[in-house]
């Protein structure tokens, strides 16, 4: 038997060997086109079909080429359908100008579609994932499952994240899209920003994700979590089973090998807002049975400047003053402002100038008088027990009763607190996971000085996150605002129905005209996906979460933030200060 025989019994990429291995479907789909104008290239072709097969766009087609031992996957960008006229004055010439009737001159109509190369795929290392040319009038089938999976380089290993889904919204059955552990959490790469429109799932798909992650690690793998709920009560019932799941969710679930069922081992922790109004000090979250932490000055000395408002006149000359204040022993809010008020007292105080330590000591009343139910005593949370006994820590900083400034405290410290105890080893976590909303918030674009060293934390997390294995999965309205080395530095991209004006900014101007069109339109379930493993965005479905998003049984009761425009200096004082020789009250009269 010659070489060339042996070679070609050898080769099993035929059309019925690669049914077999579901590489293809037995479907014939058309063929590969070319003129002289649009010739084929190794990444873009052509393809005229028969329009009774419902092509889609986004849906992926195969090529087998069996002299270079390979299957070519492409995805459909764009169809085309037209008639053999030459242009549409002869059209309504053969019609007599006469549209007002059904009955016109009807010629056959063509179609064909542009496709772009996802991958070639063979067992022959010199064609697999080659740019090789795509040959005119070879044969073109409908993707099977084994093929999908080839087409976008993916594994049956790794953490779900949804199922394929063609751009009808129609899934295809065991197309499980996966994405790598260590190109999920670290070493390769981490994090994951979900974005999009409100009430369009994106939630909904961090806590489906979180399941699917947590049914995929290895059992040796300690995975931990802290949550911030930062918008109503989405994030505060992880524990309850969501009743809302369709039989549609639970066959996804089944589908992916994620149990549908509610997380174990979470604790919620919360803390407490002072009403002016009643001078009493009430919970501060949509859950009753939180747990409850509190702050002292020393606890929060070195974080104090997140919870600057906006409208601030901080510069550089208070900074001063707070670098000086943090290096002193000082038990309580009412000894920093003290030390503040003593140092603006004195005449001779020239750097800091006495005047910027006036400034300082409205500022640090301000702060404490807004945010007296967290600012009380040091209370703090028990990092290192809670993740000995749980594997989710929830921290309630609803927008409901806080503001932005003292969410940035809340963030910021817990934060910076859980990225040095998990390097140094004291959470009993391998990998440690910081999930939050309206990432924006701490992460934006701004320049302001306010959000300058919250950001510093996040982007050292975005930088370093898979290397400590700290991945942040976040959530987000507008990717579009949010810091760039920041989001350059999340591997996994998940867009939900965005809107038109957000896809005009330059971060979109890679994907096709195809994928920004059905960005605009997905529905509640479905997504977009990005990830340094595929060659392409994948359009994926995903079930409800398996947790419930709202208790029903609980009587939510909304209370209006602090006013963040108003500034320390508008904030007036109270019986409720700290006790003491001088409470910041009786001491202010000295400032003003």
């Amino acid at each position: 038997m010659s070489k060339d025989e042996s070679t070609k019994k050898e080769n099993t990429f035929n059309k019925e060997e690669c049914i077999k291995q579901k590489y293809i479907q037995d479907v014939f789909v058309g063929i590969v086109i070319s003129d002289i104008k649009g010739p084929t290239t190794s990444q873009e072709f052509r393809i005229g079909f028969n329009r009774s097969v419902d092509l889609e766009l986004g849906e992926v087609i195969a090529i087998i080429d069996e002299p270079r031992e390979s299957v070519v996957y492409g995805i459909v960008e764009e169809i085309y359908n037209f008639e053999d006229v030459k242009d549409y004055v002869q059209k309504m010439m053969e019609n007599n100008w006469d549209f007002t009737k059904n009955s016109l001159i009807k010629r056959t109509v063509l179609a064909f579609a542009d496709i772009t190369l996802l991958r070639r795929y063979s067992q022959n290392l010199k064609f697999d994932h080659a740019l090789l040319g795509i040959t005119p009038n070879q044969p073109v089938y409908r993707v099977g499952d084994e093929g999908l999976l080839q087409a976008f380089d993916l594994k049956r290993e790794g953490v779900p994240i949804g199922v394929y889904a063609l751009s009808s919204g129609q899934i295809i059955d065991d197309a499980v899209i996966r994405v790598d552990i260590p190109y999920l959490l670290g070493k390769e790469a981490a994090h994951v920003n979900v974005s999009g429109q409100s009430g369009f799932g994106k939630t909904a798909f961090v806590l489906f994700l979180l399941k699917s992650l947590y049914a995929s690690m290895p059992k040796e793998d300690r995975v931990k979590v802290v949550i911030f709920n930062v918008k109503q009560d989405d994030l505060l019932w992880l524990d309850k089973d969501n009743d809302e799941l369709t039989a549609e969710d639970k066959a996804l679930y089944t589908m992916m090998g994620v149990p549908a069922t509610a997380f174990d081992k979470v604790v919620f922790y919360g803390t407490d807002l002072y009403k002016k109004e009643t001078k009493k000090f009430t919970l501060a979250s949509l859950r009753p049975d939180v747990k409850k932490f509190y702050w002292s000055w020393n606890d929060v000395k070195n974080h104090i400047h997140f919870a600057i408002g906006p409208l601030e006149d901080w510069d550089d000359k208070q900074m001063q003053c707070l670098h000086i204040a943090q290096e002193q022993s000082l038990p309580d809010m009412n000894a920093a402002f003290n030390y503040a008020k003593l140092k603006s007292l004195d005449k001779t105080q020239t750097t800091p100038h006495y005047a910027s330590w006036g400034r300082f000591a409205r500022i640090i009343k301000g702060i404490y008088l807004n945010n007296k139910g967290l600012l009380r005593k040091s209370t703090p949370i028990p990092y290192d027990k809670i993740f000995k006994e749980n594997d989710i820590l929830v921290i309630d900083i609803n927008e409901a009763y806080f503001t932005e400034s003292t969410q940035r405290l809340i963030f910021g410290k817990i934060v910076d607190d859980l990225q040095h105890l998990h390097q140094e080893k004291k959470l009993n976590a391998d990998f440690l996971i910081i999930v939050t909303d309206e990432l924006s918030r701490y992460a934006a674009k701004t320049a302001d000085e306010n959000l300058r060293k919250v950001k510093e934390i996040i982007r050292g997390i975005a930088a370093r996150g898979r290397s400590i294995q700290t991945p942040l999965f976040a959530l987000e309205q507008f990717p579009s605002e949010i810091d760039d080395q920041i989001l350059g530095n999340i591997n996994t991209k998940v867009f939900t129905r965005t809107k038109q004006s957000e896809l005009r900014n330059s971060l979109y101007a890679p994907y096709s005209g195809r994928v920004k069109f059905e960005m605009i339109n997905l529905k509640k379930g479905y997504a977009f996906a990005e990830n340094s493993q595929f060659p392409d965005l994948i359009k994926i479905r995903y079930p409800r979460p398996p947790c419930a998003q709202k208790d029903k049984g609980f009587s939510t009761k909304m209370v209006r933030p602090a006013d963040e425009a108003a500034g320390a200096d508008a904030v007036s004082d109270d019986d409720n200060a700290p006790s003491g020789d001088d409470s910041i009250t009786d001491n202010m009269a000295a400032l003003q």
